[in-house]
């Protein structure tokens, strides 16, 4: 028998959290220097494109060793791909042209490319599925397929794998946030995320080790919110703000391969010239507050965007500019 906490016992212990919170920010001051393993210069991906929306990477250990897999779109409206960290950048076989970034995934151990479409009014996302894609080797696609159900979405979505699952999170056209997934065998209706939460951005998904699913999203307000999310039961312990920062665009999160209860989010920061700034929660809770790591105003469109190493500690973040794309070790 699976025994699950009430919704009114989860939220007298959610009640308690806060005013335990609040008591330790009134006793307390969050830090705003740099981590002692957060890196000191920038590094230039000397990617040969004009990027015109944020990218994305995930690294994964297919049989064939640890391999950086990434998409980017470029100014001509076509995306790329690469298997080898961003040494060669290759074209998808069948078209498919979009101003929106694409998100990145692994399941079944093979990569997945998602994209909003791109012809006039086509809101629908779709994926393609990678099979093969070593080193050198570009793979065999399957070719672009749309999400079911009719699914459309004002930006671009977020993908978890977990536990056998895929799972899709998207802002509607109504600006409420849906997931939907994938099962093995095919897709699941969308269900509304709990909470009542809205934005005009796209929310960022991130598996927790409790089975959850830690969410973030930029709030109407331009605040940051996070809520953890239980997929199963489809129930969520209610947004939060993690006070301290504005942001006009999507935040990025993602966690430690060898440390998961970290997570290390970035934004760009409307309160302070829209530089990029960078805070880690760590079991759920803040452990170094909003400080600047890349101190040059975000003038694109482009979000920062945030990968982990596979089966280390370390985190990096990427920042998209006129100039290029640059990176460097977040946590």
């Amino acid at each position: 028998m699976i025994h699950r906490t009430s919704r009114l016992g989860r939220a007298l212990v959610s009640g308690l959290t806060a005013v335990l919170l609040a008591v330790v920010a009134l006793v307390a001051t969050p830090a705003t220097a740099a981590q002692a393993n957060e890196g000191a210069g920038w590094n230039d991906w000397r990617n040969p494109y004009s990027i015109v929306d944020t990218p994305s990477f995930v690294e994964f250990n297919n049989g064939g060793g640890v391999r950086r897999y990434g998409a980017i779109t470029i100014s001509d409206g076509t995306m790329r791909f690469t298997t080898d960290g961003g040494s060669m950048w290759y074209t998808f076989p069948t078209p498919f042209t979009t101003p929106y970034g694409p998100t990145v995934a692994f399941y079944g151990n093979r990569m997945h490319v998602f994209a909003r479409g791109g012809a006039a009014n086509d809101n629908h996302i779709y994926y393609n599925v990678l099979n093969g894609g070593g080193i050198g080797n570009q793979g065999t696609w399957d070719g672009w397929v749309r999400l079911p159900f009719q699914v459309t979405t004002v930006g671009v979505p977020s993908v978890v794998s977990m536990s056998g699952r895929l799972y899709v999170f998207y802002t509607g056209m109504n600006n409420r946030f849906y997931v939907t997934n994938y099962n093995g065998g095919g897709w699941t209706p969308p269900v509304e995320v709990p909470g009542n939460g809205s934005s005009a951005s796209p929310p960022t998904a991130v598996a927790y080790p409790t089975g959850e699913i830690i969410l973030f999203h930029r709030g109407t307000d331009d605040r940051v919110y996070t809520q953890l999310y239980d997929p199963l039961w489809n129930d969520g312990t209610g947004w939060r703000v993690l006070d301290g920062v504005h942001t006009t665009r999507r935040v990025a999160a993602a966690a430690s391969s060898a440390d998961p209860w970290a997570v290390e989010l970035a934004v760009v920061n409307r309160d302070n010239q829209n530089y990029v700034s960078l805070m880690t929660l760590n079991h759920n809770n803040e452990t170094l507050g909003w400080h600047v790591t890349y101190s040059q105003a975000m003038t694109g469109v482009a979000a920062p965007v945030l990968f982990a190493l596979l089966g280390a500690y370390d985190i990096y973040v990427a920042v998209t500019t006129r100039n290029g794309l640059f990176w460097k070790q977040a946590y």
